[in-house]
């Protein structure tokens, strides 16, 4: 009886004590400025033209500029081009379809939000003397996903329709490229384009480079998403994680086989970390991308190894220090 009694208590205590660290964070959460810049966009027609215009003069300048410069080609808003320009846009009929269905797609952001707010309310705890920035979603005729702006993230919703979307059949884009539209990817990117701003700069184009950094990314991702599913924080599909799992090790030995890891021969190592149709060298069933897999490990190996902070791991260059102090020794 008093061992029941005992389990009981330690039961409850733990319920309050992971109750007041819940409510802790739900205290201290952020919630960023978000705007659906889209929507302002196509709801422009000649009797409000001026007014809009104003507005984005006057409220939305910086995303404006970018919107301007690389979805219109305009330098100037106020410019006569930019108007014409900009009717052009909104009322092609393909554009207009495309945007319907981005407006009918993602009528509720609130699980966008709700994912965007974590992680940054997570990155404001390691960094809190960077700025947080303001969210735009918008439409920009298939152009670009995700980008940071002089401090503004922009989100291309028609880039996040799922792969099943029509749109993507008619532009051309080969199936390897639709598996990357999920909507369930969009929190990652933004994370990921956030840390190229900040942390990018320094970043060597060698393999071993991109394989560190990446990982790094994949591990900072991973931690200020605790709830979002592992193969989404990496871009990848469920099966494709268990082959990646399953072939870790021989994965590995290709890389130090073929004089990999230290190469600076770009065309040798591009499908490691950029969108492709398949891995150079490696079986048809390996994932482009898959060097922000072995990245993962290595770093996480890497911060169980070591007494390293978040801080210290995104703000650490020394690649070869984080690889030779990893004790990295995929299964297999």
């Amino acid at each position: 009886m008093k061992k029941l009694i005992l389990f009981t208590s330690i039961v409850l205590l733990l319920f309050f004590v992971l109750q007041s660290i819940f409510n802790f964070k739900v205290k201290n959460k952020i919630n960023l400025n978000y705007h659906r810049y889209e929507e302002l966009v196509f709801s422009i027609n000649d009797k409000n033209y001026q007014n809009i215009i104003n507005d984005f003069e006057i409220n939305h300048a910086v995303f404006s500029e970018f919107f301007s410069n690389n979805i219109l080609n305009q330098k100037d808003i106020k410019n006569e081009n930019f108007k014409n320009e900009l009717f052009r846009f909104i009322n092609h009929p393909d554009m207009r379809e495309a945007y319907d269905s981005v407006a009918f797609f993602f009528k509720d952001l609130s699980q966008v939000k709700e994912e965007i707010n974590l992680a940054f309310t997570n990155i404001n705890k390691y960094f809190p003397n960077y700025s947080l920035p303001e969210v735009y979603t918008f439409f920009g005729g298939f152009k670009y996903g995700v980008i940071f702006y002089d401090d503004v993230v922009g989100i291309g919703l028609e880039n996040f329709l799922s792969k099943n979307s029509k749109f993507y059949s008619l532009l051309g884009e080969p199936k390897y490229l639709r598996d990357y539209k999920n909507p369930a990817f969009i929190a990652s990117n933004v994370v990921e384009v956030w840390c190229n701003n900040y942390f990018l700069k320094d970043h060597q184009g060698d393999f071993l480079s991109n394989l560190i950094y990446y990982g790094k990314v994949m591990f900072f991702i991973k931690d200020v998403l605790p709830a979002s599913k592992f193969q989404n924080n990496l871009r990848f599909s469920k099966k494709q994680i268990e082959w990646l799992s399953d072939n870790e090790s021989k994965i590995w030995s290709f890389i130090i086989e073929n004089k990999l890891l230290f190469s600076q021969r770009e065309r040798d190592y591009r499908s490691f970390f950029y969108y492709s149709p398949f891995v150079k060298g490696m079986p048809k069933e390996a994932p482009a991308r898959l060097g922000y897999f072995i990245g993962y490990k290595i770093v996480n190996s890497y911060m169980k190894n070591n007494k390293v902070s978040i801080n210290e791991l995104m703000l650490e260059n020394d690649y070869s220090k984080i690889l030779n102090n990893s004790k990295y020794k995929p299964r297999k």
